[in-house]
């Protein structure tokens, strides 16, 4: 293995956890909405196990359902619910045990300058040789378009949450490292067949101690 890799870090479940910001969106959708929010941990459960939105509330109408999803993606990435966003306890210890390979921030969302306000606010921007943000288009497609003009070699890493940066890993024949610390289940991300399964990027990284 080369000295130095590229590790593509995904952001909200890998490094940033999202779960209370996610809730706070419920509720204030919810509330505005007229129906009754869920308690946390049964609304966190459903949303790891992907199931939609729609089956979790009973909703009077289709567009009272329609209003409340406007309202709670609106939020998702409003910078009065992103406050809710906080890094897991271990990610600036991992990221300065990783500073001798070459580190990547990719991530979905729809406005990339408030990535970078959240990362810099953290200061997680400091580790990362360039973060890219896909505001656009398929997920999967976009991540592997703007991965590729990077340049990647066998033996790359990518780190995720989601079944997504799974696919992103397998189409460019990548190391998939998928993590149950943010949206999908431990059950849920195995179905997917990521190449390692761990609790989190801490536990991976922890028992790898080439990459530091």
């Amino acid at each position: 293995m080369k000295k130095e890799i590229n590790i593509f870090f995904d952001l909200d479940g890998t490094l940033l956890d999202i779960s209370a910001k996610c809730y706070q969106a419920h509720k204030h959708a919810a509330s505005l909405t007229g129906v009754s929010s869920l308690p946390f941990n049964k609304y966190w459960s459903a949303k790891r196990n992907r199931i939609p939105e729609r089956q979790l509330i009973d909703f009077s109408d289709e567009d009272s359902f329609q209003k409340y999803e406007t309202l709670r993606i609106g939020s998702l990435e409003d910078v009065n619910f992103l406050k809710y966003d906080a890094p897991f306890p271990w990610v600036r210890q991992l990221l300065r045990n990783l500073k001798k390979n070459n580190l990547f921030l990719v991530t979905a969302r729809r406005n990339p300058k408030l990535v970078v306000d959240q990362l810099k606010d953290h200061k997680l921007d400091i580790f990362f040789n360039k973060i890219i943000v896909t505001s656009g288009g398929e997920p999967v497609e976009s991540k592997v378009r703007l991965i590729k003009k990077v340049g990647v070699e066998s033996g790359d890493l990518i780190i995720g949450d989601t079944e997504a940066d799974i696919l992103v890993a397998r189409e460019l024949e990548l190391t998939s490292i998928a993590v149950y610390s943010g949206i999908r289940t431990k059950k849920f991300l195995k179905r997917n067949n990521p190449d390692f399964l761990v609790k989190n990027a801490w536990d991976y990284f922890e028992k790898n101690s080439k990459y530091q």
